[in-house]
């Protein structure tokens, strides 16, 4: 969580980025976070339909 939070410093539209640190709070149950996060990073994605899987894939973990 901490790497991803300080790597987003840097590229703060980097959907990857996003994808892990919601991995990461889905981890600890921070569910509302994780949501927010994986919301934000999806609409960062451009023409990756593998990768707007794997964010839809999270979010409906958040929804459980």
């Amino acid at each position: 969580l901490e790497l991803a939070e300080n790597a987003m410093d840097y590229y703060p539209m980097q959907p990857m980025l996003y994808l892990y640190k919601g991995e990461a709070l889905l981890g600890v149950e921070q569910w509302s976070k994780a949501k927010k996060v994986l919301e934000e990073g999806a609409s960062y994605i451009i023409d990756q339909p593998d990768l707007e899987k794997q964010f839809a894939d999270l979010l409906q973990k958040t929804r459980k």
